[in-house]
């Protein structure tokens, strides 16, 4: 098991019927469909250095218990390129040269609008 870039990783899920992951007051309930699972964590959670707690049970109610530390990751290195995109235009500081390229763009369709 390990978690790097905001994504904790866990393998050998095949005898496990369902993972708990638990950092501080955050749960998460998955049930595996392959030997391996790729759990993308909240950006809440990877901001800054975390303790993940994994309960895993298997087919026979048994579970086992594993801790595993999260590095933070940079937020603006979780939004992904995309044209148009909410999360890029409600953070310009991610992406700042493209921000004021789409915001100069607005402001002249604006200026022929309202002086045509």
């Amino acid at each position: 098991m390990e978690c790097e870039k905001g994504e904790l990783k866990i393998g050998n899920t095949k005898n496990i019927r369902r993972i708990q992951i638990r950092a501080e007051n955050s749960y998460m309930v998955i049930t595996p469909n392959t030997t391996e699972v790729t759990v993308t964590l909240p950006t809440t959670l990877i901001l800054a250095e975390r303790q993940l707690e994994v309960t895993a049970w298997d087919n026979y109610e048994n579970y086992n218990t594993s801790t595993v530390i999260c590095p933070p990751v940079e937020f603006c290195a979780r939004l992904e390129y995309c044209w148009i995109c909410v999360e890029e235009l409600i953070n310009p500081q991610c992406r700042p040269i493209k921000s004021l390229l789409w915001l100069s763009n607005l402001i002249c369709i604006a200026y022929i609008l309202i002086h045509k």
